[in-house]
């Protein structure tokens, strides 16, 4: 308890203050919770005879309360009365609650269900009406049956099989691959005195499980087989079959105490009173099985596992841009099924399109009914060429359960017009192709022979003249002043190469710290051309490739020869792409900047560490 609640804690131990806080209270009615609430509750089963409390509860001191007729049972008891009142201080703020309820005892006098219909009250000069109850009587008694009629004695009692017990229940066993199960983790006891203290729950090989998260967390009244029992939800999940075939769950464990009567003992008065004493036991579930057929037919190319019914959408953000832009294009499928399953969708972009792996989200609920909601996929496109490109449509193929088939969706087809951006030097690429043509003869299978041929004096042959024997001793002596020529200039170019080489990572560090001084102002276009100018600066200068080659497949190809660290190489591809995306990305990403930062002086040392000189 901090010192400001020991304050707190200590004024109110004081009458004096306390009653004029809440005369203040009353004056200038604070109360936070100013939405009058009348609200009924009670058990929705009771056995026949039983005993049951309903009450009503409002949230202030009203007036004129009618409750219901309770014709279908008998008054015990009723109506009591009793009010609750509470200040609490919250961050400053003080609040007084106030609760009056009134409160029935009754029994049923006959099975079925019967319905309580709302009572009303006066408040605030307002009728308020309470919700209504719906309570159904059954047959079977309420509590243990090994306790039911039982006698004074000293003979304890136990517990029977069917007293307390755990089930795995399924609302399906023979279904398709993909499709959903829900699955209940379920105990039943015929009384509430009773403690969990271990659960061991199945594994669930062979699917994909998905939690429901919105179940009750207490005990709750159920009719099972005409009698009352104790129910309780330990966990709710959706099923996925990953395989065809029979796939087996184990059983559920469960250790709990319970509570049963052990006898009677003379209390100080002489009467007779229950002893009651505490059982452990170890409760455990049938095993399950479930029967998963293959989907039925011929599946379609574009089918990738999709089971349910779904809508497929896509947008895009511009149908003009120029070269260097980015192009957001999203894909969107929603409805219900194993949605989270579907995996990214195959699209043919154009070839002069730089297209990276797409940014996935998703909006999933899970509940008794099963997954629903909706998948993203958005994909960063920039145009390097200009001219005009399709984005072909997109289809998207699921096995829809109810109608037993195959269903296919597709989305439009988008046409880009890209226009070339300022500083492209790049030429601007045609739209279309140059088909060639073979060049065939027609009607001239056969040649004429020349007619001006001219033969020559046997023996005077080109091999045997002065020409031909000065080129042949020439020969050698213009090989050996090639070969001095082309070494000197390997000589020269390898000096250059390895100035530059040795220079790389000063030029890096320089470029490098450029990108610094964009990221002390955050401006986060500047800072990561900056960063790619730095990284790609260095790789041209550390390995040898002019800048008129550099593109990642040179990068790559070169860096492979001189390392034969995976990680390395992965690290470098990892960061180019994030910068890259960065760079584009609609989204801000300020507060990866510094990450993306270091992990490039990172990736400049390590590399300048491990590559000595270019081969």
């Amino acid at each position: 308890m901090n010192s400001k609640l020991l304050k707190y804690h200590s004024v109110f131990k004081r009458p004096t203050v306390i009653w004029s806080m809440l005369v203040l209270l009353n004056l200038f009615g604070m109360n936070l919770d100013a939405q009058d609430k009348f609200v009924a509750s009670g058990p929705k089963v009771v056995a026949l005879g039983e005993q049951f409390q309903l009450s009503w509860e409002v949230n202030g001191d009203g007036s004129n309360f009618q409750a219901p007729s309770f014709d279908e049972f008998t008054k015990l008891q009723g109506p009591s009365t009793g009010s609750s009142s509470s200040v609490t201080i919250m961050n400053g703020k003080m609040e007084r609650v106030e609760k009056y309820t009134y409160s029935y005892v009754l029994a049923g006098k006959s099975e079925g269900v019967f319905e309580i219909k709302p009572a009303s009250i006066e408040l605030n000069g307002k009728k308020l009406f309470s919700n209504s109850l719906r309570i159904e009587v059954v047959k079977g008694q309420s509590g243990l049956r090994n306790n039911a009629g039982a006698q004074p004695s000293n003979k304890p009692t136990g517990v029977a099989d069917d007293d307390v017990y755990v089930r795995v229940e399924l609302n399906k066993t023979d279904v398709f691959m993909g499709e959903q199960i829900v699955a209940t983790l379920k105990v039943y006891s015929r009384t509430n005195q009773i403690q969990f203290t271990d659960a061991k729950f199945p594994q669930f090989d062979g699917f994909v499980s998905s939690l429901v998260s919105d179940v009750p967390n207490t005990l709750q009244r159920e009719n099972v087989n005409s009698e009352v029992f104790y129910t309780g939800i330990f966990k709710k999940l959706i099923l996925i079959p990953q395989r065809s075939g029979t796939l087996n769950i184990d059983p559920f464990e469960l250790s709990c105490n319970v509570s049963v009567q052990d006898g009677y003992v003379r209390d100080f008065f002489g009467r007779s009173v229950p002893r009651m004493k505490t059982l452990s036991l170890n409760l455990k579930s049938k095993a399950r099985s479930v029967s998963v057929r293959t989907l039925p037919g011929m599946q379609p190319a574009d089918f990738n596992g999709a089971v349910g019914q779904f809508e497929l959408s896509s947008k895009i953000d511009k149908n003009q841009a120029k070269t260097n832009d980015a192009i957001s294009l999203k894909i969107t499928i929603s409805g219900k099924g194993n949605i989270k399953l579907i995996e990214p969708l195959k699209i043919s972009f154009p070839s002069d399109f730089d297209s990276f792996d797409p940014k996935i989200s998703e909006n999933i609920q899970v509940d008794e009914r099963g997954s629903s909601g909706s998948k993203s996929f958005e994909y960063l496109l920039i145009p390097r060429y200009a001219g005009e490109f399709k984005i072909p449509a997109v289809t998207f193929s699921y096995f829809d359960i109810q109608q037993g088939k195959y269903v296919s969706k597709s989305t439009e087809e988008y046409t880009i017009s890209v226009e070339k951006g300022e500083g492209d030097s790049q030429p601007a690429m045609m739209s279309g192709s140059v088909s060639k043509k073979d060049i065939q003869l027609i009607g001239k299978d056969i040649r004429y022979l020349k007619d001006d041929t001219k033969l020559t004096r046997k023996g005077s042959l080109f091999a045997d003249s002065g020409l031909f024997w000065t080129i042949l001793l020439g020969l050698p002596l213009l090989l050996l002043i090639v070969l001095v020529v082309r070494a000197q200039q390997l000589k020269a170019g390898q000096n250059v190469t390895l100035m530059k080489t040795r220079r790389a990572t000063a030029k890096a560090r320089s470029r490098l710290k450029e990108a610094e001084s964009f990221l002390k102002t955050s401006d986060e276009k500047k800072f990561y051309e900056a960063l790619l100018n730095a990284l790609y600066g260095y790789f041209s200068d550390k390995l040898s490739i002019p800048m008129a080659e550099l593109n990642r497949d040179s990068i790559n190809s070169k860096v492979i020869l001189h390392l034969a660290d995976e990680s390395v190489i992965k690290q470098m591809n990892e960061l180019l792409d994030t910068c890259e995306f960065s760079r584009y990305a609609p989204v801000s990403a300020k507060e990866k900047m510094q990450e993306h930062f270091a992990a490039a002086v990172s990736l400049v040392q390590e590399m300048d560490r491990k590559i000595k000189s270019p081969k």
